[in-house]
């Protein structure tokens, strides 16, 4: 009976002992909790309709689910870049040379079904600016390459400020040219060379040439009718820059169409040479309706370059 007493009385000392850390835990559990004093809390409706307030500690918050980050950017036609535009897309957004048509930045212009490339109005801008169309050998003679290249650097990372200086005026006419050579599919390369021997080797050449802009896609033929504006109203002062209809299509037509791997020498050389006449077919034909306030000449805005 000593025994079991004394049992007993341990056991209850234990249970004792057990209850008073139990009871120190859970007070020292709500010091902490106090001790965190948390910033946000949560109201709920009881089950009596009673209004429940408690804390929302933070693993109470959930990660979110449904999230998005909106940029307003927009292309400022005057300066030729974009504006608000993330750091990281910039240099890519501003390349103007090697993208495909659809891919850089349009703009109206008055007498073309669609949009035209906004650095191609630039460019007609300043040439037209400096009176590049009556330079002596303008779209044939080479410009200065170092010069060229600062340009074209320039348009690329939407930093363009005009043309510095009345000598620069050829570059203006090289990176028409080079814009239009840098194309990943030539302008006129949506047509098969059929159509293009076809119209080279017309005996009709204003019918052939008006079919075959009737089968040009669009941006391919506003952008082409454009080039050949600026083209025709070129060669009304072939007296002036010796550039006649004939010799802007020689220098023209390489950067407008390029001959398929796939076809042997001999056909190369008359396909190359029947993409020369149709240019030149093209160009007679909308050389008769070339105003001196053409779409393609006139200046369609005043921009000034920041």
């Amino acid at each position: 009976l000593a025994g079991a007493a004394a049992g007993g009385s341990a056991r209850s000392a234990s249970s004792a002992a057990l209850a008073a850390g139990r009871l120190e835990g859970t007070a020292s559990s709500r010091a902490s909790s106090a001790s965190r004093q948390p910033s946000f809390w949560r109201r709920m409706i009881g089950p009596c309709g009673e209004e429940i307030t408690e804390p929302l500690l933070g693993n109470d918050i959930s990660s979110p689910t449904d999230s998005k980050h909106e940029v307003h950017v927009f292309f400022d036609e005057s300066n030729l870049r974009y504006e608000n535009i993330p750091s990281e897309w910039a240099n890519e957004a501003h390349t103007q040379f090697g993208v495909a048509m659809k891919h850089v930045p349009r703009i109206d212009v008055k007498g073309y079904d669609d949009r035209i490339p906004a650095i191609l109005v630039a460019l007609r801008q300043e040439l037209i600016r400096f009176n590049g169309l009556r330079q002596e050998g303008v779209f044939r003679i080479s410009a200065n390459k170092e010069t060229q290249q600062m340009y074209r650097t320039q348009f690329n990372l939407g930093k363009f400020q005009g043309c510095q200086r009345e000598e620069d005026v050829m570059c203006m006419a090289a990176l028409i040219k080079e814009w239009f050579r840098g194309l990943p599919t030539p302008i006129l390369n949506c047509l098969n060379k059929e159509v293009i021997m076809k119209t080279g080797k017309a005996d009709d050449p204003s019918k052939a040439s008006t079919a075959l802009l009737r089968k040009l896609p669009e941006p391919n033929k506003s952008i082409f009718l454009w080039l050949l504006d600026l083209l025709a109203e070129t060669s009304r002062y072939q007296t002036e820059n010796r550039m006649s209809i004939k010799a802007l299509a020689i220098v023209l037509a390489p950067n407008l169409y390029t001959v398929p791997e796939d076809c042997l020498p001999l056909e190369m050389v008359s396909l190359m040479d029947a993409a020369v006449h149709t240019v030149t077919s093209c160009l007679q034909e909308r050389s008769k309706n070339v105003l001196v306030n053409s779409p393609a000449t006139s200046p369609r805005r005043s921009v000034t370059y920041a």
